[in-house]
């Protein structure tokens, strides 16, 4: 069943999840698009659901791959049309014969049922971790997520044939949680995230005067309820044009305090626009006229709509988090998240184009973003050399980091020179 031509198990189930929900992709569910739409011609589809799993054959996950590409109108009557095929045809258990299977979608990885199922099929698997934030920022984070990402972690740690994350700052927490627990560390490939075409887009649905947009989906940790109260004072302090702000993302979880607040303020409202159903070539759009995007988010594992902007030479004021200051390059404004009075004087000075603003876009000119070609070049040798050694590089301020397992625990040998590394390969960014 597993043809020869195709090394790769690639999980669809997130996929499949936000189709069926006709949900508004995230950054997750972009880079699942970006992974599949890489891997198709080398991969079988999985699809796995509370311990029921099916490998799809060359035929059936062409046919899926497909129909994922385009999850737009009709997507559950042609889903609900193709899977009782595919369930009844294909099978849960093949001998994967130290095939890898690829996770990047956070699917269920936690579950005991999921590495029985990798064991019985004889798979090398691989996991992408996207950030640690419902363990190291719990408050943020309901009980639930805190549970099934530290599961995540813990079993990606323990059974995984390597791991990928999309940053410095990821693979350093990551790696920090592992030694904290004694837990063993597998391969890990640390590399920066592409960004979609900011090309010319369709045109806008909404033509809002001077804005800011902020985008993210509406949780806690984005810190959407700091902005609000920026506004506030923006309002009642300034008497000239108030900005508008522009805030693009689904509702999410614990949303109600923003909800609250807009409904109880009728002024601000008038000044805040929500748009949780804006298309990407809209989001694309407003972002390309704004003064400034704006990321004031508590906790970030990466960032694609930072690049984004910085792509489209727009602004950026964000707040000063490690992930930002790895992939940000020294242009972004990077202000701390709690700083109310800092970022609504930011505010104001980038409705003047300051020279804050004009240093960003200058050096927005050279700027040359990540690119899902180089990451995926990185992937490629990465997983044809991966060989279970259980070392890992992350380069960053001129500090070598090299971890190596020694008996339960890991040592941490810092090294102010990359020739001291062992001669071996190491993946790195």
């Amino acid at each position: 069943m597993i043809s020869l031509k195709r090394p790769i198990l690639f999980d669809v189930t997130r996929l499949i999840s936000t189709g069926w929900m006709n949900r508004h992709s995230t950054g997750i569910d972009r880079v699942c698009d970006a992974y599949m739409s890489h891997y198709r011609d080398q991969a079988h589809a999985v699809i796995q659901h509370k311990g029921v799993f099916r490998i799809l054959s060359e035929r059936h996950s062409d046919k899926l791959f497909t129909l994922l590409s385009n999850r737009g109108k009709g997507f559950r009557y042609k889903l609900t049309n193709l899977m009782p095929g595919i369930m009844a045809a294909n099978s849960a258990i093949v001998s994967g014969e130290g095939r890898k299977y690829l996770n990047v979608g956070h699917t269920d990885f936690d579950l005991q049922s999921h590495q029985e199922w990798v064991e019985r099929c004889d798979l090398k698997s691989i996991y992408m971790i996207h950030d640690l934030i419902p363990i190291n920022g719990q408050a943020y984070c309901r009980p639930h997520a805190i549970k099934r990402h530290r599961g995540r972690v813990i079993s990606s740690l323990n059974n995984a044939a390597g791991i990928i994350v999309n940053s410095n700052a990821t693979a350093a927490a990551l790696s920090h949680f592992a030694i904290s627990k004694g837990l063993k560390m597998p391969p890990i490939l640390a590399a920066h995230l592409g960004v979609q075409d900011v090309g010319s887009s369709a045109d806008m649905s909404v033509s809002p005067k001077e804005h800011f947009v902020c985008i993210g989906t509406i949780e806690p940790r984005k810190n959407h309820l700091m902005l609000l109260r920026v506004w506030q004072k923006l309002i009642s302090e300034t008497s000239g044009n108030i900005p508008q702000l522009l805030i693009i993302g689904r509702w999410g979880k614990q949303s109600k305090p923003v909800r609250d607040l807009l409904s109880s303020d009728p002024i601000l409202a008038k000044h805040v626009t929500m748009l949780n159903k804006c298309s990407d070539a809209d989001m694309l759009e407003l972002t390309k006229s704004a003064k400034a995007v704006l990321l004031p988010t508590l906790a970030e594992g990466y960032g694609l709509p930072l690049i984004e902007a910085m792509t489209m030479n727009v602004p950026v004021i964000a707040s000063d988090l490690p992930c930002f200051r790895e992939i940000g390059a020294g242009i972004p404004l990077l202000l701390s998240p709690k700083d109310e009075a800092g970022w609504k004087d930011a505010i104001i000075n980038f409705l003047m184009h300051n020279e804050e603003s004009k240093r960003q876009k200058r050096q927005m000119k050279s700027y040359t973003p990540p690119s899902w070609r180089e990451h995926f070049a990185k992937v490629n040798l990465w997983l044809e050399d991966l060989n279970g050694e259980n070392l890992y590089k992350v380069e960053q301020q001129s500090v070598v980091s090299s971890y190596r397992e020694n008996s339960k625990n890991l040592i941490l040998e810092k090294n102010r020179h990359a020739d001291r590394l062992p001669d071996r390969k190491v993946p790195s960014l």
